[in-house]
């Protein structure tokens, strides 16, 4: 039986959400969130990380507050990378939101993951504009997965490169990206080799879930923007820990969490940076800085609970509009 205020619950469904998808509006409501962390708006709890080792698996559960909003949310996220083997996607998951002033649950999105990749991308492009600061015409991914492939149509569709060098770590995965990807009419190149991305594009955007550095720091050359987006708990790591000794600033989402299972913390264990180097990407989308020609920048962006926040709640409002 189905409780009363069970029935008062707002079930949301993946195709409900790709319908009133509007990139541009969600491009400024997600600013908002980097700028929750930085004006000290946001309450969030420590992020919750379930690993099962055995079956390549992870969960991560993020929540938390805006202040003077209606609304608390609690996310769940999983990764599975033995799913494309089965046919399945690699991630899944669910949002829920629930009222401030009841406690009460009022919507329950069962996105299959769609929002926290969608936030994600999305992340990317507000790196590449106020952490970067340049427009870019080519773009350097590592990565064959879904985040990699929103990487590229959004910054296609934001702006408009023509160009991309992908790297991965096998034959297949690369054919399987470069079919996938053909429709965005982006000219993409294939490499096993990260000469290939790092000699080639000044924005480099990393998507991994590696245990291990990508690339050797002195690899990157001057004037090297770099957005990594997969360190996001379970020892995972994609940048050596020196490049963060060469860059001249370093951005992140949230100081505590990157300090903690971000790349950052691994330059940070070594004494290679000391916190304080550390700039939150909010903070400059309100108060840019501006880059000379050969400097090196970093973004590690962890994802933080508001940007599940404000993903979560702009769905639930314009699907009840």
């Amino acid at each position: 039986m189905i409780g009363a205020g069970m029935k008062d619950i707002k079930f949301i469904l993946r195709d409900e959400i790709e319908r009133v998808v509007h990139l541009e509006s969600l491009l400024e409501d997600q600013k908002l969130a980097f700028e929750d962390v930085s004006e000290h708006r946001i309450h969030m709890t420590p992020v919750g990380h379930l690993d099962f080792e055995e079956n390549q698996g992870e969960c991560h559960i993020k929540s938390g507050f805006i202040e003077g909003d209606s609304y608390f949310c609690v996310k769940v996220a999983t990764s599975f990378f033995k799913n494309p083997a089965l046919g399945l996607q690699t991630g899944n998951g669910l949002m829920s939101v629930w009222s401030m002033n009841t406690g009460a649950i009022v919507s329950l999105i069962c996105d299959e993951g769609y929002l926290t990749d969608l936030r994600t991308g999305l992340a990317g492009i507000i790196a590449t504009q106020h952490a970067d600061g340049r427009i870019p015409r080519s773009l350097g991914v590592f990565g064959t997965g879904q985040q990699a492939y929103l990487q590229l149509k959004l910054h296609k569709h934001f702006f408009g490169i023509h160009s991309a060098t992908i790297c991965g770590r096998s034959k297949e995965s690369l054919e399987r990206f470069k079919k996938k990807s053909q429709h965005l009419g982006v000219d993409i190149m294939t490499t096993r080799d990260p000469k290939d991305v790092l000699m080639n594009h000044n924005l480099i955007i990393t998507t991994t879930a590696s245990k291990n550095p990508l690339f050797e720091s002195t690899m990157v050359q001057p004037g090297t923007h770099i957005t990594a987006l997969g360190a996001d708990g379970g020892g995972k790591q994609e940048l050596d820990p020196y490049l963060f000794g060469r860059a001249q600033r370093i951005y992140v989402d949230s100081i505590d969490q990157c300090s903690s299972f971000g790349d950052s913390s691994y330059a940070l264990r070594l004494e290679v940076i000391s916190k304080n180097q550390l700039s939150l990407l909010g903070a400059t989308i309100k108060n840019p800085v501006s880059r000379q020609v050969d400097d090196i920048t970093i973004a590690d962006l962890t994802g933080i609970a508001s940007q599940d926040i404000r993903i979560a709640t702009w769905f639930y409002h314009k699907v009840n509009a």
